[in-house]
């Protein structure tokens, strides 16, 4: 398992997404860059509680099966649907001006390719690749994620401007203690599963299969509406 600590390292995935001028952008971008930047988001947060489940069906009774079990409690609003993660996020959506005609209808191809090759992957592969793709790749990875793309958020000027009008709950939670702790808690519950060579190469091919998926989400952003300025 070391191998794969090592990639998943959160230290290091800290200073590459802190360097990276593409969610660096953020801070400079115009309001309308923003929602469609932000745009593109909605569809991973909305896929995400499907995935998790998947993932749980698939899983033996465990502290990271219960954990999860958890996680996808709280991202459905725990029974209350005004009070889901997909919810919040569609209502920071709202506040920034986001018509809810573009709420359904603003999926970039490349990355409905992405979500579709997820989906695929939860249904069809084993266990123990999905941990790495949901448990690692989604829940610890985008956390950390997250939390980058917010701090360039709020340093940019035009989203300053009407910071007092935007509904920032779904942020509060996701860059919050909560989130760390979920963070932290599947690193942990993944870290005291025994694994063979094969299901340590499993849990490794999931992750990588996350994280190259982030990195595309960003390159298909850039390449669908232009952000290079010269």
């Amino acid at each position: 398992m070391g191998q794969f600590w090592e990639l998943a390292d959160d230290s290091k995935l800290m200073s590459q997404y802190d360097a990276d001028k593409k969610i660096a952008f953020l801070k400079d971008a115009s309001l309308e860059e923003v929602r469609r930047i932000c745009l593109q988001y909605r569809y991973f947060v909305e896929k995400y509680p499907d995935n998790l489940a998947m993932l749980i069906s698939k899983m033996a009774k465990g502290e990271l099966k219960s954990l999860l079990c958890d996680i996808l409690s709280e991202e459905m609003g725990m029974g209350d649907v005004n009070a889901s993660h997909s919810t919040w996020y569609d209502s920071f959506l709202r506040s920034l001006g986001v018509s809810e005609y573009q709420l359904k209808h603003s999926l970039y191809a490349e990355n409905e390719s992405i979500l579709k090759e997820t989906e695929r992957r939860c249904r069809e592969e084993s266990a123990v690749h999905c941990i790495g793709l949901v448990g690692m790749g989604r829940e610890c990875l985008c956390q950390i994620y997250l939390s980058q793309m917010y701090k360039n958020l709020r340093q940019n000027a035009e989203v300053v401007k009407i910071e007092e009008q935007i509904d920032w709950l779904f942020w509060d939670f996701h860059t919050g203690d909560d989130d760390v702790e979920h963070r932290m808690k599947m690193r942990e519950r993944i870290g005291a599963l025994v694994m063979d060579e094969n299901g340590v190469r499993q849990l490794t091919d999931g992750y990588r299969f996350a994280k190259s998926s982030w990195d595309e989400f960003w390159e298909n952003n850039y390449t669908n509406t232009r952000f290079f300025r010269n």
